[in-house]
């Protein structure tokens, strides 16, 4: 009869190797599903999203505003990504949040409340009047910046001093009713205003506080700045094209383009995409793969896809996405039908 310490080193060895290892789960149903055995199949998409994904979570009422992820109940935030922090805000309207460093600010609107975790007020600013409403915001180290009028505006953390932060105006192409993104890469912010199909892009040096890239028309909201290259979306319906910028040579390329198209985003390495047929991943040299699994789109936090499946939401590096799907499909092609 096997004694303890047997079954205390295979449960060991199970851990180490495939019953613990998701890369190694899905090579081995791959493994099984090509050798004819096609229950295996089923198995795969759960293999293949633990094989891509760090960490899961509940997407019932899941939040994501690109840097953290969250859950909301009234005044109570709960941030489950990068970090877990229970955050209260001030202001039951506010609708936007940024959290960074201790550093916590809320949008309304009609008022931005920047905060230290400790609820002592650093900094209340309230918008002119209800037609240059406050549309977005983004914490920067010591500085917040924020969008009003179509101008940028810096509040300095340690003063509390408020600034104009560029003389030049970034406005939409459809005044009226729009809404503005802020992101930051590096020394770089990316500023796009606008609405259903129609972007002003730009993008702004926060060393020299000059914009290099100004209002160059988009057609989503959807955009990704990587060192000196912008990618975004241009084109229209049936006709949508993938665009790389070099933001210092301000020449542009065509990456990919898309004769349907539902829903895309962007991240490092690669983009993720859906249209009538699935979800799909093209890499920016332009190759694409359809992943057959029944994934959703569900956003990005801090550069990562967010991908729904079942009743969770994945965080997922996306360049890894492409390339396990371009591996599984060399070894079960059957699984692929594009």
């Amino acid at each position: 009869m096997p004694s303890m310490r047997f079954f205390s080193l295979l449960a060991i060895t199970c851990v180490i190797t495939s019953c613990g290892n998701p890369e190694k789960k899905l090579q081995s149903l791959a493994e099984k599903y090509a050798a004819g055995d096609k229950s295996a199949a089923e198995k795969i998409s759960g293999a293949f999203i633990n094989a891509v994904s760090e960490v899961g979570f509940s997407s019932d009422g899941l939040i994501s505003n690109e840097r953290i992820l969250y859950y909301r109940s009234d005044t109570n935030m709960s941030v489950v990504y990068p970090e877990k922090k229970k955050l209260v805000m001030d202001n039951i309207d506010s609708s936007a949040f940024e959290y960074e460093n201790g550093v916590f600010a809320e949008n309304s609107g009609r008022f931005l409340m920047i905060n230290d975790l400790n609820r002592s007020i650093k900094k209340e600013i309230e918008a002119e009047n209800d037609k240059t409403p406050i549309r977005s915001m983004l914490i920067a180290g010591d500085t917040v910046i924020y969008y009003s009028g179509a101008r940028l505006y810096s509040v300095d953390l340690a003063s509390g001093k408020k600034d104009l932060y560029l003389k030049n105006d970034f406005p939409a192409p459809y005044p009226k009713y729009y809404s503005v993104k802020l992101t930051r890469s590096e020394k770089k912010i990316c500023l796009l205003a606008g609405s259903a199909g129609s972007y002003n892009l730009s993008v702004i040096d926060t060393d020299s506080k000059s914009a290099p890239i100004k209002n160059i028309p988009a057609s989503s909201s959807k955009m990704l700045l990587q060192g000196k290259y912008l990618y975004y979306i241009a084109g229209g319906t049936a006709a949508w094209e993938l665009v790389k910028m070099d933001t210092s040579a301000r020449t542009k390329t065509v990456v990919s383009r898309f004769n349907d198209l539902s829903d895309i985003e962007l991240y490092g390495g690669c983009c993720l995409f859906e249209n009538t047929r699935g979800l799909w991943s093209c890499n920016y040299e332009g190759k694409k793969i359809i992943i057959p699994f029944g994934y959703q789109l569900f956003g990005k936090v801090n550069g990562k896809a967010l991908l729904k499946y079942g009743s969770r939401v994945y965080i997922a590096d996306a360049g890894q996405v492409f390339e396990k799907a371009v591996q599984l499909k060399e070894k079960v092609p059957g699984l692929f039908s594009e």
